[in-house]
């Protein structure tokens, strides 16, 4: 056979000798390189399987199911669907280059039977890159596409690194969306505040003033009431209570009276927290009761409403968990809490907090602020958007508890603290009655963790509201109650060890082994 130009080559049953031996170069090359890719994918899929793993739980969409309930936090779930994708462009980026270099093995076999190259950007069957095809460029073109997936093998399992060294995956959400308590002092002596400061003080005191009750009276021998004088004059007083929390004045004869006397000291204090909250939102009607201090743009009914739920939980929170929390820091934190009536505001100090509480629902603690921030409940109740996350009371004191856990020192702020344990108690205090166990969910509850079959299934499996709730249930119960506050004392040392799982932690958190932590797990479910 002779090629254009005058050269003759030898042929064996009609095909190029030099041709054949292209064929099986070519073919031997592209079995290299695709089975160096399709290990690879394989590889990368490993990945993805144990970047699952270490985020703790099933695929994203169980989780996101329950968000509503929950609440997670979002930038958690953004880093867990920015790794996941990572991943499926490496998978869909690798398996393009085994596709090409099949179609480079097609093209050069292609050419070998012809006895002659093709154009180096002809096609195949669809439009391709010209690559080079003499064997030593081929060679280093494999060598590039190693190089590349072995550095793209390594990006993605420094990834996964990131995952579990910070816990966003399992238990915690990111340090960086979340902020320590901010230092600011909770006093200042008088002659160290500025003219400003001592002016709002002034304000706040002269407000708070009118709110309280300035006499108390007795009439008809055991009848007392604390409150305010309207009017008097030699025959009778015009006295309105202000003990009760309702609206009435009564008009009483001087000769039924038969203790008349002012009331002093009952004024409460004005901090220096409480001047700086002020002047942050000066429009705001104060409301001031040990140890909260409310700013409300709704109604005063409103606000002493919600300010009694918040003072119940606060009873009841102290006398639940007062041996985990540090006396010193009980003492000398005041609360704050804005009551807002308008949804927009409201919406605006969520996403500016960057704070703990729901994606949704119709309160949210602040940690970046350290203070709860509440839509007005009337307002809330009447927005399917808030109420169907949890009635809007169980969220107010969720979120409330929330901030205690932090105000009053009982964990540690910014990522020392595992994100089911925080929510947990959150939820835990929902009910009315402290530590109640929401009946309503017990069959559900019991159904997943029949599904799960053990704790560290159903503790690897799970990250809602429901998991949360359960577990702190579990771990209050008296016989591992001491081991979980010896387990929070120990976070505020700052010793929570961040490459631990989500169940490894539970299981440290109660101080058992492995199959006693099973056997003491099995016997609560019973129970549910």
């Amino acid at each position: 056979m002779k090629r254009p130009g005058g050269s003759t080559v030898k042929t064996v049953n009609g095909h190029s000798k030099n041709g054949g031996a292209m064929i099986w170069i070519m073919a031997a090359l592209a079995l290299g390189v695709g089975l160096y890719i399709a290990f690879g994918v394989m590889k990368v899929h490993e990945i993805r399987a144990k970047i699952d793993e270490a985020l703790g739980r099933k695929p994203v969409t169980e989780v996101r199911g329950d968000e509503g309930v929950l609440g997670m936090h979002q930038e958690q779930l953004r880093l867990q669907d920015e790794a996941r994708q990572k991943v499926m462009n490496d998978v869909s980026k690798l398996q393009s280059k085994a596709n090409q270099v099949a179609k480079e093995s097609q093209r050069a076999a292609m050419e070998a039977e012809m006895g002659e190259g093709l154009p180096r950007h002809a096609s195949v069957s669809v439009e391709m890159p010209a690559i080079p095809l003499d064997p030593q460029s081929a060679q280093q073109m494999a060598a590039d596409m190693a190089a590349k997936a072995h550095q793209k093998q390594v990006e993605v399992e420094r990834r996964i690194r990131e995952v579990e060294s910070e816990g966003r995956g399992n238990v915690s959400p990111p340090v960086g969306a979340r902020t320590a308590v901010p230092v600011l002092p909770e006093n200042k002596p008088d002659n160290q505040l500025t003219p400003e400061e001592a002016k709002v003080k002034v304000a706040i005191e002269k407000e708070l003033g009118a709110l309280l009750p300035t006499h108390r009276i007795v009439f008809d021998r055991n009848v007392a009431m604390t409150g305010r004088i309207l009017r008097e004059d030699a025959d009778s007083v015009t006295f309105a209570e202000m003990s009760s929390g309702a609206a009435m004045s009564v008009t009483i004869k001087r000769s039924r009276i038969d203790e008349l006397r002012p009331l002093s000291g009952l004024a409460p204090a004005v901090t220096y927290r409480d001047i700086r909250f002020r002047m942050e939102y000066p429009a705001l009607a104060v409301l001031k009761t040990s140890p909260y201090t409310m700013l409300n743009s709704s109604k005063a009914g409103t606000g002493k409403s919600v300010m009694k739920m918040l003072a119940n939980l606060h009873s009841g929170f102290m006398d639940r968990f007062k041996s985990v929390i540090p006396a010193e820091a009980a003492a000398k934190r005041s609360l704050q809490v804005l009551l807002l009536s308008d949804e927009t505001e409201f919406e605006q100090c969520r996403r500016k907090s960057g704070g703990w509480g729901r994606t949704a629902g119709a309160a949210f603690y602040s940690e970046k602020e350290d203070r709860l921030v509440v839509l007005d409940p009337e307002i809330a109740g009447k927005n399917r958007r808030y109420t169907s996350v949890a009635p809007v009371q169980a969220v107010v004191r969720c979120e409330g508890a929330i901030q205690l856990c932090f105000a009053l020192g009982m964990l540690p702020p910014g990522g020392g603290t595992p994100k089911w344990l925080v929510d947990g108690i959150g939820v835990y205090c929902e009910e009315e009655r402290l530590g109640q166990y929401n009946n309503s969910r017990s069959k559900y509850v019991k159904d997943r963790i029949a599904r799960a079959a053990t704790f560290a299934n159903y503790a690897r499996g799970y990250a809602d509201a429901d998991f949360c709730r359960t577990i702190i249930h579990f771990l209050m119960q008296e016989q591992v109650r001491n081991k979980f506050f010896a387990y929070m004392t120990e976070l505020r040392s700052g010793s929570r060890d961040r490459a631990l799982g989500q169940a490894d932690e539970i299981s440290r958190a109660t101080g058992l082994s492995g199959e006693q932590l099973e056997q003491r797990w099995q016997a609560y479910v019973s129970t549910l």
